[in-house]
């Protein structure tokens, strides 16, 4: 029995090694591409979905809840990832500026 127990242990570490091993290489081989064919500013946005999967596998095979914040953040990322991607373009800087300008002779009439 006791023969089992270590025989047991040994596979499980050569499995967790082996496994740390190959993701992390696949997973740097990938990153690494990714940045040789979109630049690193786009490639960065790979990091930053990591918070909204690990939420979503949370919910699907833990059975945490979806709270209101958690809405919000993942809205708040999946946003700065679209701005960064130039899926969405921000309203141009002089657009504000003639706007808060006009907002400011307004107010002196």
């Amino acid at each position: 029995m006791r023969w089992c127990r270590t025989r047991h242990r040994r596979w499980f570490a050569v499995a967790v090694v082996g496994l740390a091993l190959v993701s992390t290489t696949v997973a740097f081989i990938f990153y690494y591409r990714l940045i040789a064919d979109v630049g690193p500013v786009k490639a960065i946005t790979v990091t930053l979905l990591v918070p909204v999967f690990g939420m979503l596998w949370g919910v699907i095979f833990l059975g945490e809840p979806i709270t209101a914040g958690r809405i919000a953040g993942c809205a708040i990322i999946l946003a700065g990832c679209s701005l960064i991607l130039g899926l969405v373009r921000a309203p141009p800087a002089g657009r504000a500026k003639s706007i808060s300008t006009q907002m400011n002779a307004d107010e002196h009439r």
